[in-house]
């Protein structure tokens, strides 16, 4: 299974002699082109070449440095690549057939009327009209847009309804195109169009194994650890400018989820140009019943199903036997995709004057989706994607018996991490309170294709805020996982294990005393950690350190730390160390977890030491710290601010907070 997003755009042509479409500035760039004979008996057509200062120059490098030969074999190569990329764009453009059933945008002109076909109550496919105002050319690379005006039916109220998103819009019985941009704001309902033929293109594409750029690169550890305190850290920007044209927000239909989690990602969703919506399902006997799948019917993608789901509603452009295009612009651009394609029903529509939406439900599987591009998405017909299974088992503490919840999560890189978190959470809040205090023990497993199970612990305790915070770590890890630079990796199965009390379990550090502060090699360390319980008297713990005996004389340190807290200093001391350099390392660095019921008591020293390929060199003598230094930028080697040389993790039965630092002296001749 791939998580990918769209790295290439597809080749189109500069002119396009079957169709006779013209875009601005054909006409002059028409004058350019060139028929350059490839034999006695043919010639081919090579499209337009751009008058770049680049291409004059390399030609100018060429002639001067190779000579005729030289100008001659360049001239071969344009005429490859000239050939290449037409034979690339015809297989892109639409044939001349197809404009018996579609309208290309030569042939768009302001005041055509037409309309256009939805959904909006159950599964009736109805008219609404549309009148063209204008073209756009170029608003994206090698895109148009065409702009109408729509009214009709809930339009009238509710302006560009969310859930339109590729309502196929019809002038003289043919398809222009699909509804997919709006404003914000907006006094009368205006929409832009994607032109038909550049929907068409999707399903060019082939299956591919898209490269996934404009990632961060996964960090492990305590980087990834306090990486996951930001959320939006995995969510691309969206314009939100009230002047802005943006793609229609896609509602997404939640089920079974609680309104406190779908709130808590309600600002990452709409980034990512999705609007949540809390709804119900559907009963499986209706579901089970007929419903349309032809252009303009109701089309769901399904993201989440079991004892809850999430469903992604749009509207069906195209079909064409078992191909079908919708949406009219990308759900998460996530380029090759393999997500369960549903029939769906649409409830209602609620009118707002931010964005009005519909609500629906998915009723029954009939395909897969296959691609989601730029200008779309294509599925076929048939088939049934493999989804990521989730089991949760809640227990009150003190109980013996406990609730189950499974369901099943959509292979998807972008949104896979928080519909997991958001389930999970959702769940918590059937066995206890969402909003007050509480106390969990957490534990989960992750199990990956070909690499050993991630098993990792965590415990949360406070006031409010429960179910997102007993999945935090989860959320870090999956990201990170699905995030990674080195290889795609196959989930087959997340479980996990919460044991909840109603209770604030927690305490803070706030002092220590050491027996000793100068030791010799050999000696124990004898420390108090004093600790503050929430609403409770203070309380002591002893612990006991041996100091190793070829531990180096001179100064050191003694760090107190709750885990959590030791994640982030050891971003400051050695972030090298938390770069993931290979898969392996990755992985290993996401099994590393800093619970919050940790007590971490480390020995470390300022001298520093190197990380090479991940690994620590701590403590270095400074005659090699200065040799290896010196290949720092030729070869992956960092620098560590200091050398943890002991350190000892504690369990605690309550989430602890808080970090201090005593100093101590390690003399050989110290009584």
């Amino acid at each position: 299974m791939r998580f990918s997003t769209e790295m290439k755009k597809q080749s189109t042509s500069k002119s396009v002699p079957q169709l006779g479409i013209q875009r601005r500035g054909t006409a002059r760039r028409a004058r350019t082109t060139r028929k350059i004979n490839l034999s006695s008996g043919g010639a081919a057509s090579c499209a337009p070449l751009r008058r770049n200062y680049r291409t004059v120059l390399l030609f100018m490098f060429v002639k001067t440095a190779c000579g005729a030969a030289g100008v001659m074999a360049f001239a071969l190569l344009l005429i490859f690549v000239c050939a290449q990329r037409n034979a690339a764009a015809e297989e892109n453009i639409p044939s001349a057939a197809d404009s018996q059933k579609y309208m290309f945008i030569n042939e768009i002109k302001p005041g055509m009327k037409g309309y256009g076909l939805t959904v909006f109550s159950g599964t009736t496919i109805e008219k609404f009209d549309a009148e063209i105002i204008s073209v756009l050319y170029g608003t994206d690379p090698q895109s148009n847009l065409i702009l109408a005006r729509v009214s009709g039916g809930p339009i009238e109220t509710a302006g560009v309804i969310a859930g339109m998103s590729g309502s196929p819009i019809y002038i003289d019985g043919r398809i222009i195109g699909a509804l997919a941009y709006s404003w914000a704001f907006q006094k009368e309902a205006v929409a832009g169009i994607t032109p038909i033929e550049e929907m068409l293109r999707i399903f060019s594409f082939e299956e591919q194994d898209d490269t996934a750029t404009g990632l961060r690169q996964a960090q492990g550890g305590a980087d990834g650890w306090a990486q996951a305190r930001d959320f939006s850290f995995t969510f691309p920007t969206a314009a939100t400018g009230a002047a802005d044209i943006r793609p229609i927000m896609t509602p997404i239909i939640f089920s079974g989820f609680s309104q406190e989690s779908v709130e808590f990602f309600r600002p990452q969703l709409a980034a990512c140009g999705i609007v949540p919506v809390v709804g119900g399902s559907f009963p499986a006997s209706m579901a089970a019943e007929d419903a349309p799948f032809e252009e303009g019917a109701a089309v769901g993608v399904q993201l989440v199903r079991g004892d809850m789901s999430a469903s992604a509603i749009g509207t069906l452009t195209v079909r064409e036997g078992d191909r079908v295009l919708a949406f009219g612009h990308p759900f998460m651009l996530s380029g090759s995709v393999d997500l369960p394609m549903t029939t769906a029903y649409v409830h209602t529509v609620l009118a707002s004057l931010v964005i009005s939406s519909k609500v629906g439900s998915a009723l029954t599987s009939v395909g897969t989706l296959t691609q989601d591009r730029r200008t779309g998405v294509a599925g076929v017909m048939g088939g049934s994607p493999d989804m990521v299974p989730v089991s949760l088992c809640v227990a009150r503490s003190g109980e013996d018996s406990a609730r189950s919840f499974g369901f099943e999560i959509a292979r998807t890189r972008q949104l896979l991490p928080a519909l997991t978190v958001m389930a999970l959470a959702s769940s918590f809040g059937q066995v206890a309170s969402s909003s007050g205090p509480f106390s969990a023990k957490v534990r989960y497993d992750i199990e990956l294709d070909g690499f050993p199970v991630i098993h990792n612990e965590d415990f949360v305790s406070g006031l409010s805020g429960f179910p997102p915070l007993a999945s935090l770590g989860l959320f870090k890890d999956l990201t990170m996982l699905l995030t990674n630079q080195f290889e795609e990796l196959s989930i087959k199965d997340i479980s996990m294990e919460v044991e909840v009390q109603e209770a604030v379990e927690s305490a803070q550090i706030t002092g220590a005393r050491i027996r000793k502060q100068t030791l010799r090699p050999g000696e124990d360390i004898e420390l108090k950690v004093i600790m503050k319980p929430y609403m409770k008297d203070s309380i002591e713990r002893r612990f006991v350190l041996t100091i190793p005996e070829q531990f180096p004389e001179g100064q050191a340190f003694v760090q107190i730390s709750a885990a959590p807290e030791t994640a982030f200093f050891e971003m400051l001391r050695s972030p090298f160390s938390l770069q993931a350099t290979s898969i392996k390392k990755l992985i290993e660095l996401v099994d590393r977890d800093y619970p919050g019921n940790r007590l971490d008591i480390r020995v470390m020293v300022t001298d520093p030491g190197i990380v090479i390929n991940g690994q620590e060199m701590a403590a270095l003598p400074s005659s090699v710290f200065s040799v290896m230094s010196q290949t720092i930028g030729r070869e992956p080697i960092g620098i560590s601010r200091a050398s943890v040389l002991l350190e000892e993790h504690i369990p605690l039965d309550f989430e602890i907070n808080g970090s201090l630092m005593i100093p101590i002296t390690i003399d050989r001749r110290a009584r």
